[in-house]
């Protein structure tokens, strides 16, 4: 069965136009509504180690580990965070997450090893107007600057 050009040029618009409808839709739509205000959640926090191996390994190089956590929420709005950025004192954290909200919360330790967050707070990013950013090209933030 011979090939035509016509053909060809279809099947390629076509899967053109289906990527195109599929980023359009990745980029413009939400997959679920912003939040409206500033909301409290409770997050559990899970001691991680530098080595699960050996807990007791906290070198990387001239860096000593001093602690991780592993955070979980029930919250349907936590997670995907990112830009994380702790205060000069060590005991305030902020984020951002892939759901266009402000993350805060402040840090609990033992011996200067984090243990777990207290006051946990997700907030949304607004717009100039005042208003929760919308669709995941404007929601999915990755940095603070």
């Amino acid at each position: 069965m011979p090939h035509s050009n016509a053909s060809d040029i279809l099947v390629l618009a076509g899967s053109t136009t289906l990527i195109a409808i599929a980023i359009g839709t990745y980029l413009f739509t939400d997959a679920k509504p912003a939040l409206a205000e500033p909301t409290s959640i409770a997050v559990a926090a899970n001691s991680i180690f530098w080595n699960p191996e050996n807990p007791r390994d906290t070198q990387a190089g001239s860096l000593t580990y001093i602690g991780g956590l592993e955070l979980t929420s029930s919250h349907p709005d936590f997670g995907g965070l990112s830009g994380l950025i702790v205060g000069k004192t060590g005991d305030a954290l902020i984020a951002v997450s892939d759901q266009g909200n402000w993350f805060t919360a402040n840090i609990l330790a033992d011996e200067e090893r984090p243990t777990g967050l207290a006051e946990a707070l997700l907030a949304p990013i607004l717009d100039t107007d005042g208003t929760p950013l919308s669709g995941k090209r404007y929601t999915d933030a990755e940095s603070l600057t």
